[in-house]
């Protein structure tokens, strides 16, 4: 998906409208894909409502920093939309591409 820097630490996975959902931290080798539950998504995230904008859906959230332990000046950060079916329905970053790699974010 990100084949450019991926290698993520953390992946969190869950429904925002469902009020679910975790914090896993990456514990494998390399680019294994071996996750452990540490928190949920009520011990780290806050959400605002889904709204309307433009004719597209729009939300803000934060992510408590404490949450994801030591980190440098910055986060690198994606996003996956996906269906019932883990069906890729959009990202932020675009992915798939040779070129594609996560937003940095600076802190």
């Amino acid at each position: 998906m990100y084949p450019a820097n991926s290698g993520a630490d953390f992946l969190c996975e869950g429904s925002v409208p469902g009020g679910w959902g975790d914090v896993l931290e990456h514990v494998g080798p390399g680019n294994d894909w071996n996750w452990n539950p540490i928190l949920s998504f009520s011990e780290v995230f806050q959400f605002s409502d889904i709204k309307s904008v433009d004719a597209n859906k729009a939300i803000e959230f934060s992510i408590k920093r404490s949450a994801l332990g030591t980190m440098s000046n910055f986060v690198n950060f994606a996003i996956i939309e996906s269906n019932e079916g883990w069906t890729e329905i959009g990202t932020l970053p675009v992915s798939q591409t040779p070129e594609s790699k996560f937003t940095q974010i600076e802190l």
